[in-house]
């Protein structure tokens, strides 16, 4: 009997030991990481650049006549924007295209993930890291750029948006020598019906023109499917622009310039003519 009670024991014994084994096990393979979460999804480039195409250019390639005016008022505003967006982000902008073309990688202090790389703006070279970090319910990210022997992790532009990158923002520094935060751009994306916009702000702090802004956006409405407002603080005046980006069909309403609130259309051809 007492031979008996001792096999019992040593097989009770084995048994809990296999237990315990079967317990550690099982614990650490829950304590264990997943498989490495994606990098999530870089904001589209047309979250950060106004689409610009249906009137860049077209002065030179179509002139201004007295048949002209209306659709020549619009391009000349546009314009203006055109180059002022043109000449101050392309470093930035240079260096957000290029993130498209790089795979992220775990960012080394361990919150969030990292594009490395180097690239070539205006004729100089440049070093960037683009950096997303999870806030929330959405990502912060951080573009840095250094300069080839000149400045070094200049902030040129932050932001943050939704996981599902359906709005957000962006904030552009001038530059390193006038690191001053001097724009906000706001953009919206629907990408099941096509719908966009992109506003971009003045936002230079004590500037005259602080809160002066334009505004592009594209929706399926008719007859007109792109718009721009321009907005200026000065002069206390708002200039509304809208046009079919097929047809190039078009109208402005802007009561400083025409000294009316009436629009003032153009058609395919852009020749003025009297709104229907």
């Amino acid at each position: 009997m007492q031979h008996l009670f001792r096999h019992t024991q040593k097989a009770a014994a084995l048994i809990l030991i296999i237990l315990l084994v079967l317990l550690s096990s099982c614990n650490k393979t829950g304590s264990e990481p997943d498989i490495e979460e994606p990098a999530p999804e870089i904001p589209p480039l047309e979250t950060m650049l106004i689409d610009f195409a249906d009137f860049d250019n077209t002065l030179q390639k179509n002139g201004v006549t007295t048949t002209r005016e209306n659709w020549g008022w619009a391009a000349l505003n546009v314009g203006i924007w055109n180059t002022i967006i043109t000449l101050n982000l392309a470093v930035p902008v240079a260096a957000f295209l290029h993130s498209f073309s790089h795979d992220a990688v775990p960012n080394p202090d361990g919150n969030g993930w990292l594009w490395s790389y180097d690239y070539t703006a205006l004729g100089r070279n440049y070093t960037a890291n683009l950096t997303a970090q999870p806030i929330g319910n959405g990502i912060r990210w951080e573009m840095r750029i250094s300069q080839q022997n000149g400045y070094q992790d200049f902030l040129w532009f932050y932001g943050e948006s939704n996981i599902i990158l359906r709005e957000g923002f962006w904030r552009l520094s001038n530059n390193p020598n006038d690191p001053v935060e001097y724009l906000q751009i706001d953009w919206t994306r629907d990408p099941e019906n096509g719908a966009a916009s992109v506003r971009y702000t003045v936002i230079t702090p004590g500037g005259a023109e602080n809160g002066t802004y334009i505004e592009y956006g594209i929706n399926q409405d008719t007859p007109y499917n792109a718009y721009y407002d321009i907005f200026s603080v000065t002069q206390n005046n708002l200039r509304e622009i809208e046009w079919h980006r097929t047809t190039k069909e078009g109208h402005i309403r802007d009561e400083r310039h025409f000294g009316d609130t009436d629009w003032h259309c153009w058609n395919g051809n852009l020749d003025d003519i009297t709104c229907q």
